[in-house]
């Protein structure tokens, strides 16, 4: 696992675009498949895809052995995966997803534009024909007329998140679009 420095923080960040297991090579036959991940070079663990920045199928992920609760999957650019001291970097393994055949995930996205007389209808209509269902959401426009729109959607399994910031990002007015968490 590789260190890079980060500009905006003094302290060191680790980088995990090539995490690896020093148990990989010993073991790479064993594989544990559950919950959509496949956990390289250790067997019977338990995983979950971590609360925090809620990965879904397409994401590159990264595992975190928890103390008790197994392997937490993050995905790769997760602000708590960057903040990883350097005692636990030994606790970072490397995940591949599995079966991605889950029926649908949540997925959290932030919607920021310049605010217009149907924009909001826009947005349920991309939503719509994209197959998210629409669990939460909140809209604030401040006094500039910027409009950010927080949505908790769920998803379904065939489509992914890129694909729909991708429509989002095409509606007029629509200046950014980006996942949260």
């Amino acid at each position: 696992i590789s260190k890079a420095l980060y500009p905006f923080k003094k302290q060191q960040k680790v980088s995990v675009d090539n995490v690896t297991s020093s148990r990989r090579g010993k073991s790479d036959k064993k594989a544990q498949r559950g919950n959509d991940f496949i956990v390289q070079g250790v067997g019977n663990l338990m995983t979950h895809p971590a609360n925090c920045c809620n990965p879904v199928p397409g994401d590159s992920i990264v595992g975190y052995i928890t103390m008790g609760k197994g392997v937490s999957i993050h995905r790769k650019s997760c602000i708590n995966i960057r903040n990883v001291d350097d005692d636990h970097l030994d606790r970072l393994i490397e995940v591949d997803w599995g079966n991605t055949q889950t029926s649908s995930y949540l997925v959290s996205i932030v919607v920021t534009a310049y605010h217009r007389s149907g924009l909001l209808h826009e947005i349920t209509d991309v939503l719509k024909s994209g197959k998210a269902d629409i669990l939460k959401a909140s809209m604030d426009t401040d006094d500039e007329y910027v409009t950010r729109i927080n949505l908790m959607l769920e998803v379904e399994g065939k489509i992914r998140p890129n694909e729909l910031i991708q429509r989002l990002s095409s509606i007029q007015n629509v200046y950014d679009v980006k996942r949260s968490g």
